[in-house]
């Protein structure tokens, strides 16, 4: 794994209130319960028709015995949850003659890490601000599987034999003790109250930025532990539910001074725009103060504009001023290993310049590049690193690499 360089990262074990479930193919997202997760709940009676058996229907006319049928439970328990450190710098030096630092908290979306979307925080190595990055609870199978690289969601696998939530006998009555939502909100809330006792953190709320489930979460964890948020902002985030039934939330937000930005691309496939169009509605109906873009055409990913709106949001409550100039330059932050980028030697740090004759200055310049070279048997690229240009050929298409605007 490649970190950055920049500044220490530090990986913090710590309690995790965590649902213990068994591993499983099928990814389902429950809604929120209000049942407390404080202590271990009792066990839920459940009707027999609400469980399938391991039981093949026709085991008893085949001539092979049956396998021992067997149910899955869902129990509360606590287990360790990592969260990684980003600190500026000179934090050693600075630290030691009693500085203090404001916090901003990154949360990831499902199927990445604390790291991946950690690396958001490189841009201001030399700002005084450090960054904390909670890991979600569960392993996100599917982005294993597919890509061989390791992912983390907030949702449980479900046994398989239980179906898809939304199946009429997927048992619910076994989840009515469960809340997924709360567990790893609290979870956030924990990592943010253990790095105030290991760091020099500055009086005050935190900031929050969250994309994908992670801008999710960043709404949720302000409505559910408001006295630790100061502001968030949730880049291409899903927030249906009950959240928005009532005005419970908007209430809580306005009153806690807690302050919104929605963003959200139009042309989003993943997580629609209408989901923060429903929030933004939400919040302009109950009156909460906030700010939100919706930028034309664009993609799930942080790209140049929603980049640029979260720099903005972190200089200004972060550090109470304007973010500086952008270089105009592309920079990588992340080589994924066994890609085209890894085996070209490519590393953390070096500057895309050129892709197949273009100029690139930032990310949204590479993409429009490589769909522009779709179909071409190889092109030429440039980077820049320490000074020094660096020519490549590679297949078009994408280097294998995170990337930020700089």
């Amino acid at each position: 794994m490649r970190i950055p360089t920049f500044a220490p990262l530090i990986l913090t074990a710590f309690l995790l209130v965590a649902l213990s479930l068994s591993s499983a193919s099928t990814l389902a997202q429950p809604s929120p319960t209000t049942h407390p997760i404080s202590s271990v709940a009792p066990a839920v009676p459940v009707p027999a028709a609400a469980v399938k058996d391991s039981l093949p229907k026709d085991a008893a006319a085949t001539t092979v015995a049956p396998s021992l049928p067997y149910r899955h439970h869902a129990l509360v328990e606590r287990q360790m949850g990592l969260y990684a450190v980003y600190l500026p710098r000179n934090f050693k030096s600075d630290s030691a003659k009693g500085k203090t630092y404001p916090l901003c908290v990154i949360l990831h979306g499902s199927g990445s890490t604390e790291t991946g979307h950690g690396s958001m925080a490189e841009p201001y190595a030399s700002e005084d601000i450090v960054f904390l990055a909670p890991r979600a609870p569960y392993p996100a199978y599917d982005v294993f599987m597919e890509s061989k690289e390791e992912g983390f969601t907030a949702w449980p696998h479900f046994p398989k034999e239980w179906g898809n939530w939304d199946d009429k006998d997927f048992p619910k009555e076994e989840l009515q003790h469960v809340d997924a939502a709360q567990l790893y909100a609290d979870w956030i809330a924990d990592c943010i109250q253990d790095v105030r006792q290991r760091y020099p953190i500055a009086a005050g709320k935190a900031i929050v930025v969250g994309h994908s489930q992670g801008a999710a979460f960043a709404h949720i964890l302000a409505v559910k532990h408001p006295e630790l948020v100061k502001a968030y902002a949730a880049y291409g985030g899903h927030y249906g539910g009950p959240g928005l039934a009532d005005d419970k939330a908007a209430k809580t937000l306005a009153a806690e001074k807690v302050f919104p930005l929605i963003l959200h691309c139009e042309a989003d496939s993943v997580v629609p725009v209408g989901e923060s169009r429903d929030l933004i509605r939400y919040l302009q109906a109950n009156k909460v103060p906030f700010d939100s873009k919706i930028f034309p055409g664009g993609n799930h990913w942080i790209t140049t504009r929603p980049n640029a709106a979260i720099r903005s949001f972190i200089y200004k409550w972060a550090l109470g001023r304007n973010a500086p100039p952008m270089q105009g330059c592309l920079v990588i932050t992340k080589v994924l290993p066994g890609m085209r980028a890894d085996s070209l030697g490519l590393a953390l740090g070096d500057r895309i310049s050129v892709y197949d004759g273009k100029p690139i200055k930032s990310m949204d310049d590479y993409l429009d590049a490589i769909e522009v070279g779709k179909g071409k048997a190889s092109v030429p690229f440039t980077i820049n690193r320490n000074g020094k240009s660096m020519a490549f050929t590679t297949p078009a298409g994408k280097l294998g690499v995170y990337t930020g605007d700089r």
